[in-house]
């Protein structure tokens, strides 16, 4: 079980370390891209200097995700951060059925982290 549960752990901080490394880059630090997925409640904020903040924060957040899940004394922090992520993600842009099973998948994993070597 041990190594079942280690190859699962470093699943999880590999997809936030990727989701963040692939939005390094103008475009979505811009905020174009969450612009082009707002939800129609959320259209005013395009075009705003606050999606280019989203946009950091976004990259930010999943970068510490994926650095504190793995350190005991950081993993209730980003747990938290995690959550809210997805959250935010669930209410502000389209596709929200497949945020939500991503949000799900990602978060049902979380407990892993608080798990012995030997899954108990």
């Amino acid at each position: 079980r041990r190594p079942a549960l280690a190859l699962l752990r470093w699943q999880l901080v590999i997809v936030y370390a990727f989701a963040a490394a692939s939005k390094v880059n103008p475009a979505f630090f811009s905020g174009a891209v969450i612009a082009q997925n707002l939800l129609p409640a959320f259209a005013g904020l395009a075009g705003t200097p606050t999606l280019a903040a989203l946009a950091v924060a976004a990259v930010v957040a999943e970068g510490l995700v994926a650095w504190s899940l793995p350190r005991p004394r950081w993993r209730a922090a980003g747990a938290v951060v995690g959550v809210a992520l997805h959250l935010a993600f669930i209410v502000m842009i389209t596709q929200t059925l497949a945020m939500i099973a991503f949000a799900v998948i990602c978060v049902s994993m979380y407990p892993l982290y608080w798990l012995d070597d030997r899954g108990t």
